[in-house]
């Protein structure tokens, strides 16, 4: 009897050590406050820490105020860090947008020269018009030399004026088409990748075209801080492909929520079985 007694001791102490150690390696989700503190803020992104952190302050807003309670608060010293990291991946960001402004400008510049053409066509045509009633006049003996050959000139300069512009903007189309051609070239490829990364310790975020995507990229890495996993819903904050989620949502859907909610009634064993 002695000994059932000490295993059944033995069991319960094992049991116990197990739980203990259960709750520390996988504590329940949302049962505690998760501090993080900022880390690298790389300066090729031309963002400032105190901006990079009013970011990670709206992405946490926008879990929270829809859950209903505070998940995260921001430390200075807290060993979790949320990074900003330039590399590869922001860098072709960085030459898409310049490409893309360079194309808008070209375009602008071409709709310029169109516009300036129409005009001096439309003066054209209106002195063409005038010149050739004024020929047959003069052949009626009812205009003057003079002044005939006084519109003469003038059309001849509204149509060097003309040619000039259609020059002009036969250079610019060419000038773009050039220029979108080695657009993609360089970048019609698609480029699925990360562009941030929760490896437990840290959030590292590498790539964001905006502020609003810088929002969303944050958004969805601190939904990974908190236990949730890809989607294949495009209007999810979790959806699994960067880029390609809705920009027009703002913040979590209603079952981006109700997917946290059902994180945080996990218990340890619960989060233990989903590690395995």
């Amino acid at each position: 009897m002695n000994i059932i007694i000490r295993l059944f001791l033995s069991l319960i102490s094992i049991l116990a050590l197990f739980y203990v150690v259960l709750q520390y390696l996988f504590p329940i989700p949302c049962s505690q406050i998760i501090s993080y503190s900022i880390g690298n803020v790389d300066k090729k992104f031309g963002l400032s820490r105190d901006d990079f952190l009013r970011s990670i302050q709206g992405a946490e807003n926008a879990w929270e105020k829809p859950f209903g309670a505070q998940l995260f608060a921001y430390d200075p010293n807290a060993a979790f860090t949320i990074n900003l990291l330039y590399d590869s991946r922001q860098k072709r960001t960085d030459l898409v947008r310049v490409a893309k402004s360079t194309l808008n400008e070209t375009s602008k510049t071409r709709e310029g020269i169109k516009q300036q053409y129409d005009s001096a066509y439309e003066k054209y045509s209106r002195a063409l018009k005038v010149y050739n009633t004024h020929v047959q006049e003069y052949k009626n003996g009812a205009f003057v030399w003079e002044t005939l050959k006084q519109e003469e000139a003038n059309l001849n300069t509204l149509g060097d004026q003309v040619n000039k512009l259609v020059d002009d903007e036969n250079k610019i189309v060419r000038t773009y088409n050039t220029k979108v051609e080695k657009f993609q070239d360089e970048f019609s490829e698609d480029s699925e990748f990360a562009q941030g990364e929760y490896n437990g310790k840290a959030v590292t975020i590498y790539e964001f075209t905006n502020s609003k995507d810088l929002l969303l990229v944050l958004e969805h890495e601190l939904g990974h801080v908190l236990g949730l996993d890809h989607v294949q819903d495009p209007f999810s904050i979790m959806y699994y492909l960067g880029h390609s989620n809705n920009t027009t949502q703002s913040g979590p859907t209603v079952d981006d929520i109700s997917m946290l909610a059902a994180q945080c009634k996990k218990t340890s064993f619960g989060v233990f079985l989903d590690w395995l």
